[in-house]
């Protein structure tokens, strides 16, 4: 443990589980490093999801997917990573960060590279939390993805319909979003996550993809971030084109949540929140590769 505020968690050395001891907002990142041997001929996928009370948060599954070949052009290590605005219910929740083997080959957990960071946000913020009930083709028009179901809207500093998320006020705005893909039958597809605003403007900045090998490995996922100067009115939506490759990859799992900055700074400042960092030993936090 590098540091951990009691006020709002509590965790044992050596377990799997962060209590959130009080209700509300945290920002969570977690990040798991997994590696296995060289020259190791392999195709693995490794799935991270967040959990509370034993219950995956909607919109936190990421993946990564290895390619190890005996020829020595190998990419045996990579990381999952994830960035998400979370909401408890009551106090005393338990979080953990679970990670398991899709298929491939069993890997290590790099402790060094391998880290879980909470902070414990004001209450009074202003927050938007939105997920999807159906399926969005990651097609190569540059669609906005639909969100049909509001988790949560603070209409003082957002509104909402279908793909589009806006600012209800001029401030800077936060955004976190994750897009999962599941056995859709395709093979290597590649896709690019991008933040359109206001329908016109991509923004150089926040973008990320994935490549979708399905075969043997059916699953990708990915988050990504973005922080936006909006003006009441504006409006941001997650874009995706597919890179390559005919058919239909789809977001069966996704996420969005997003905070309007100066809500949660007035009247508390920065360095008066709570926080959670755990590394160095948090893959022992993260319990066994499940086959």
């Amino acid at each position: 443990q590098d540091e951990l505020d009691t006020g709002s968690f509590g965790h044992t050395s050596g377990s799997g589980v962060i209590t959130l001891k009080t209700a509300g907002h945290y920002l969570v990142f977690a990040n798991t490093y997994v590696q296995f041997n060289q020259g190791t001929d392999s195709r693995s996928g490794y799935n991270q999801q967040l959990t509370l009370d034993g219950t995956l948060i909607d919109g936190t599954l990421t993946t990564v997917y290895l390619r190890g070949n005996a020829n020595g052009n190998s990419c045996c290590d990579g990381s999952t990573v994830i960035g998400a605005i979370i909401e408890t219910t009551s106090a005393d929740q338990d979080l953990n960060v679970e990670i398991n083997k899709a298929t491939g080959t069993t890997p290590s957990l790099l402790a060094g590279r391998t880290a879980l960071t909470i902070v414990k946000l004001p209450d009074d913020g202003e927050y938007i939390r939105l997920d999807d009930s159906g399926y969005d083709a990651f097609n190569p028009s540059s669609g906005g993805l639909g969100w049909d179901t509001e988790d949560e809207i603070d209409a003082a500093g957002f509104t909402h319909t279908d793909s589009q998320v806006g600012a209800a006020a001029d401030d800077d705005y936060l955004f976190f979003t994750t897009l999962y893909d599941n056995d859709d039958g395709n093979s290597r597809i590649k896709w690019w996550q991008r933040w359109r605003v206001n329908g016109t403007t991509i923004k150089e900045w926040g973008h990320t993809g994935r490549y979708s090998r399905n075969s043997g490995i059916q699953s990708s996922g990915n988050s990504s971030a973005m922080i936006l100067e909006m003006t009441s009115g504006d409006y941001v939506e997650v874009v995706s084109d597919q890179l390559g490759n005919s058919g239909t990859m789809e977001a069966r799992e996704k996420g969005l949540q997003g905070v309007r900055i100066g809500s949660i700074l007035l009247g508390s400042p920065i360095f008066n929140v709570e926080a959670v960092n755990v590394a160095d030993s948090t893959a022992d936090l993260l319990g066994t590769l499940a086959g």
